[in-house]
């Protein structure tokens, strides 16, 4: 049950800064296993877990790009090029972050639908967050019983709700005749209308 409690608590921190609460979760997976990577690259069980699934897919090798190290990521390219043949043609490709992803969301689901129904802070600070992005909504929602439905589907109706009324605040400030002044998280908006289908966190929010 603590371990229940951490991701609760982990995802009401989420839910405090209007982020997908999954989301949220993966962006600090990613932060502390490419750091992790990137600072153990002569480890031997790094190592062939990275050779082993031929490197990241492509998401992900992207996102381990920005971390910088070239002296980390020179290291880890050797190891790929050393073994590329077998690895291409061959098409073994298993991304082990993908994988991990993939895993950890299914104790993630757990633990959100059990605070929804068991921990009333969490159903509360739910109720006043702005839901989930599309992926990890069709993700949870097929495994929630009708009541819980029910709760999820008016936390993104109200979530939507709030979001289209800055949007168009938006369109109104960018309007040449607009002598008002302007709305900060209205100017933000698109953005966050683009995260709820492509997924991710804002980036000037530290995970």
């Amino acid at each position: 049950m603590n371990l229940y409690r951490i991701k609760l608590s982990d995802m009401m921190d989420a839910m405090k800064v209007s982020e997908c609460p999954f989301c949220f979760i993966d962006e600090a997976y990613y932060q502390l296993y490419f750091k992790r990577l990137l600072d153990g690259v002569l480890d031997e069980n790094y190592h062939e877990e990275w050779t082993k699934g031929g490197g990241f897919c492509k998401d992900h090798s992207r996102m381990l790009l920005k971390k910088g190290s070239a002296t980390g990521q020179a290291i880890l390219y050797k190891y790929l090029l050393e073994n590329w043949k077998d690895n291409w043609l061959n098409d073994e490709f298993d991304c082990p972050v993908c994988s991990k992803i993939q895993k950890d969301l299914i104790d993630s689901k757990k633990v959100f639908m059990w605070g929804l129904k068991n921990y009333p802070e969490f159903l509360k600070e739910f109720k006043a967050s702005n839901g989930l992005c599309k992926g990890h909504f069709l993700s949870i929602y097929k495994d929630l019983d009708e009541d819980l439905k029910k709760i999820v589907e008016d936390v993104q109706e109200k979530a939507f709700e709030r979001l289209k009324a800055k949007l168009e605040l938006l369109l109104r400030q960018h309007d040449h005749n607009y002598a008002g002044p302007k709305d900060s998280e209205s100017l933000r908006s698109w953005k966050k209308a683009a995260r709820y289908y492509v997924g991710g966190v804002d980036k000037k929010f530290k995970v």
